[in-house]
């Protein structure tokens, strides 16, 4: 046979053939398999880097107000600095004569960006912090027993109840009519102002008790607030006390004149602060049924921030009266007390006019009203001195001296459920505006010591990214990148990845 006719060595050519190729997919995987370790290694690696950089939290929100927040804005170069220096840590190769990867981190490409910000009162950032930070709290406790006593008391029963009984006076005052249209005496008529006061054993006056508590409160308020009379205190900005509340107007009076404006001339007057207090109760039992998270909110106002009778003093802007300015948002803390006390009069009014009314014996419908709207007037009176020195008053007359009882604090977390419940953003923007002044630590000389710190800074949530290149062994020999396969550049292999962290 010929030389060029012979077959001898053909297997070998295949053989290297077959080789080579096998060498170039061995070589493949083994790329393959680096880019799969390293994206797990940067995946895990940015996860930790970005829990690392939530601890820079400011310790101001942390300590006072329980809230975890991160200076992202005017912070962000330290933050992406820190985010460098923790991904860079958690890349490094333990080998110091052999890297298996080599990790090249794109600093200008690797970045941290603040999510939820706590000022932004679109978003519901502060909500969701305060409710995190309760859920792992008990006071929540105390909130819903002050809604138990009020249900316990049985008040809002009888408020459906005084409301039935309405249509009885339109009926009785029509029959009133009817009679004194026919030109009859009025002798058949149920009651007269004589049996009314007979009915009764204590009539709707102020005693000696009431009378000096009265004395005491004006003398009390007058000291304190600059105020001349209890009717100063008790009208002062009362169209904002409507406006949080959602009652219709009322001319409540001087409370010892209020006695006796109310007469059986002046049922209509009656009639009309009636339908005021029936529909200011049904806005408070809608309140304490709104949901957990405004019971959650409530106590979380209460626990962080003094009011008039806490015993707890801070070095904030408001000595005392933090809560109260929640409620009402005037600068001046005396104001804000004033209008608490007002708030808390009108509450005592409702309830117990409501109870007077219901517990009442006299059958006449008119002069159960007028005596029930007169007595609470002068009752609500005596309990705001109690209130506001301290102390704590049985919630409704008809439950004297039993264990339902309430005391300031007590009435600021219904107005705290009835303000959550019709002006929740309003809420919360106050609640910013303490933690944005407080954090600022105003001294004696109101001199700031923290003037830096902007509440519009911090975020409870950050987006962080990282563009990492690696290097590759095999896969250039493909010249991978010129055939424009995605996360192939100049012979490396470029990896981002994206991550959510929040406290």
């Amino acid at each position: 046979m010929g030389v060029f006719g012979s077959n001898r060595g053909a297997i070998t050519v295949f053989q290297c053939i077959i080789l080579m190729a096998l060498l170039i997919f061995s070589g493949v995987m083994v790329d393959v398999c680096r880019i799969a370790v390293a994206e797990r290694r940067v995946h895990s690696s940015l996860n930790s880097a970005s829990r690392s950089v939530l601890a820079g939290y400011s310790p101001e929100l942390a300590g006072d107000y329980g809230i975890f927040a991160l200076n992202a804005y005017q912070g962000a170069d330290a933050a992406k600095q820190e985010l460098i220096k923790y991904l860079s840590v958690n890349l490094k190769e333990n080998h110091k004569n052999f890297k298996f990867i080599d990790y090249a981190i794109e600093e200008n490409k690797t970045d941290v960006h603040a999510r939820n910000n706590l000022a932004d009162s679109d978003d519901n950032a502060l909500r969701e912090e305060i409710l995190k930070y309760m859920k792992y709290r008990t006071p929540i406790a105390v909130t819903e027993t002050v809604i138990k006593k009020f249900n316990m008391s049985g008040i809002f029963d009888k408020k459906d109840s005084a409301r039935s009984e309405e249509s009885v006076r339109k009926e009785f005052k029509e029959w009133e009519k009817s009679i004194e249209s026919e030109g009859d005496e009025t002798e058949d008529s149920p009651a007269s102002e004589q049996d009314f006061e007979a009915w009764e054993e204590e009539p709707p006056s102020a005693d000696e008790d009431s009378i000096t508590k009265l004395n005491d409160l004006e003398k009390v308020l007058g000291e304190f607030l600059g105020l001349k009379s209890i009717n100063e205190a008790w009208l002062i900005d009362f169209d904002e006390v409507r406006k949080i509340m959602g009652i219709r107007d009322i001319e409540m009076g001087d409370l010892r004149k209020g006695v006796i404006q109310y007469s059986e001339d002046s049922a209509e007057l009656a009639e009309k602060d009636s339908e005021n207090i029936l529909a200011f109760l049904d806005n408070v039992k809608n309140a304490m049924e709104a949901g957990t998270e405004n019971i959650y909110v409530t106590e979380y106002i209460m626990d962080r921030f003094t009011y008039h009778s806490s015993s707890v003093r801070r070095d904030h802007f408001f000595e005392k009266g933090e809560v109260e300015y929640i409620l009402w948002g005037d600068r001046r803390e005396n104001l804000n007390i004033s209008n608490t006390v007002a708030a808390i009069g009108f509450l005592r009014f409702a309830i117990n006019s409501v109870d007077y009314f219901a517990t009442s014996k006299i059958p006449h419908p008119i002069f159960r009203l007028v005596y029930a709207i007169a007595r609470g007037m002068v009752r609500a009176g005596t309990d705001c001195y109690e209130l506001y020195k301290g102390g704590s008053i049985d919630i409704c007359p008809s439950l004297k001296n039993s264990f339902i009882t309430l005391d300031y604090a007590d009435h600021l977390r219904v107005f705290l459920l009835l303000q959550a419940a019709m002006d929740r953003d309003g809420q919360l923007n106050r609640v910013r505006q303490l933690m944005q002044v407080n954090c600022k630590r105003p001294g004696t000389d109101y001199v700031l010591q923290n003037p830096d710190f902007e509440l519009s800074d911090y975020s409870t949530s950050i987006h962080c990214r990282a563009v990492v290149k690696i290097n590759l062994w095999f896969l250039p020999l493909l010249q991978t990148d010129k055939l424009g396969i995605k996360g192939f550049e100049g012979g490396k292999y470029v990896i981002e990845k994206d991550f959510y962290a929040a406290y």
